[in-house]
C-alpha cells in the first residue's frame, strides 16, 4: 500500500512497507553498528563521565546499592558526597537501565567488572550507546528518502559524513547519554 501526499514541491510522504526502504534502513544500521563496533572503547576514561555511571552500574548490580564507595570506579571527580556516602553526580535512568543490561550479561555471559572489565566495558558502551547511535542514522538515511529530488547517491553520501564525518562518531563509542537520548527524541 502506498499513501502519496504532497508537502512541497520537493518533499514527499511516499510510504512502502517491508520494502526496498526497510532493507535499505536495515543495511544502514548494520553497516553503521560494525563501524561503531569497531571505534567502541573498552577502557573507563579518567574524565570522569563515564566512570560516575559505570561506578553506579556496578555499584547497584555488584554490591546491591546506590553508593559508589566500594566500586573501582570511585575515584571519579562525578561524585557527590551525602552523609560519607559518595554517589554519581548522573541522572539515574541511563545508569539504572545500564544496570539491567550488566545484570543479564553478568548472568547469562558470566561477564563481571571484577573478572573482565575490558569486555564488559565495551558490551554495555555498544548495547547501551552504539546500538541507539546506529538506529539514530538509519533513521536520518530513512528521513532522507522524502526529498525525491536528492540522487540515491548524494543521500547515501550525506548519511556516511553524518555517521563517520560528526561529533556523533565520537559520542557513539564511549558510555554517554547524549546519543541514546537523541535517538530516542
Amino acid at each position: 500500500p502506498k499513501e502519496t501526499k504532497i508537502i512541497s514541491p520537493y518533499i514527499s510522504t511516499k510510504r512502502r512497507y517491508h520494502g526496498i526502504h526497510d532493507q535499505q534502513a536495515i543495511l544502514v544500521f548494520s553497516l553503521t553498528l560494525l563501524f561503531l563496533a569497531f571505534l567502541t572503547h573498552n577502557k573507563v576514561f579518567l574524565a570522569g563521565n563515564d566512570a560516575s555511571r559505570f561506578a553506579q552500574i556496578e555499584a547497584l548490580v555488584d554490591y546491591g546499592h546506590t553508593y559508589v564507595n566500594e566500586s573501582r570506579y570511585n575515584w571519579t571527580l562525578d561524585l557527590v558526597a551525602i552523609d560519607g556516602k559518595e554517589f554519581s553526580n548522573k541522572p539515574p535512568v541511563f545508569s539504572v537501565v545500564g544496570a539491567a543490561i550488566y545484570f543479564v550479561l553478568k548472568k547469562v555471559m558470566g561477564l563481571s567488572f571484577a573478572q573482565d572489565e575490558a569486555k564488559t566495558v565495551y558490551l554495555l558502551t555498544l548495547i547501551m550507546v552504539g546500538l541507539p547511535s546506529a538506529w539514530l542514522v538509519a533513521i536520518f538515511h530513512s528521513g532522507l528518502r522524502r526529498y525525491e529530488n536528492i540522487p540515491f547517491y548524494a543521500k547515501n553520501l550525506t548519511t556516511l559524513a553524518m555517521a563517520t564525518g560528526t561529533i556523533l562518531t565520537t559520542f557513539s563509542v564511549t558510555m554517554n547519554n547524549h546519543t541514546t537520548a537523541a535517538a530516542f527524541l
